[in-house]
């Protein structure tokens, strides 16, 4: 499975690194990733993992050491195509997942197709949308609380899932994404323009 974020350098990395120590085949991307983004993995995001291993009585590598030397890496399509599920962490990250879909695929029918595999990680969880908080720029002495929040966040969905036979526990209340490709992309573009890319932004502005 396919965890994606905004830079690749936090959250995502954290949600591949719980998904394998919990048995789940997974990978990660950025959604946002750019020349001004940190390439290496966040420091408060690595602690906490470790100290989460080391409160379950495992060995302090026993998440991490599926992320050591990791950099960020920008999502694709053949990303995508490659994943049996794809989980991004935000509504905006789900937005740019959908766009590159209808931008990429080779038909309607491949799109939709494509799609029907990416959900918000919380819905997927829970059957309700909360976001997963940024760690990346919090004051210093507020970071091991963020990230110890992050990283309990994304776990308790992990597990979630994985507890549902690596499926979605319940379909999400009232979401915009339950629906078509096409209604998923009027949603983005009406919403959540400022969080898309410029090439997207570009598709929005001429498409809808």
């Amino acid at each position: 499975v396919l965890f994606v974020c905004g830079g690749n350098t936090g959250r995502s990395p954290s949600a591949e690194a719980l998904a394998n120590g919990n048995g789940i085949n997974s990978f990660s991307r950025a959604s946002g990733l750019d020349s001004s983004d940190p390439l290496e993995l966040e420091s408060g995001a690595v602690s906490a993992l470790s100290r989460l291993a080391e409160s379950q009585h495992k060995s302090a590598d026993y998440y991490t050491r599926y992320i050591a030397g990791r950099k960020a890496q920008q999502l694709t399509y053949e990303d995508i195509l490659r994943s049996s599920a794809v989980y991004p962490m935000t509504e905006g990250h789900m937005c740019r997942v959908a766009l590159m879909v209808e931008l990429n695929a080779d038909s309607e029918r491949d799109a939709q197709q494509q799609f029907d595999k990416v959900h918000l990680l919380s819905s997927c969880a829970t059957g309700k949308y909360t976001a997963v908080v940024d760690g990346f720029g919090v004051a210093e002495s507020q970071e091991r609380v963020v990230y110890n929040s992050i990283i309990q966040q994304l776990n308790s969905y992990i597990l979630a899932i994985k507890h549902n036979h690596n499926s979605c526990v319940t379909a999400a209340e009232n979401s915009p994404f339950n629906s078509s490709l096409d209604e998923a992309v009027d949603y983005c573009c009406s919403k959540y323009s400022a969080d898309l890319n410029k090439r997207y932004n570009h598709y929005c502005a001429t498409q809808h």
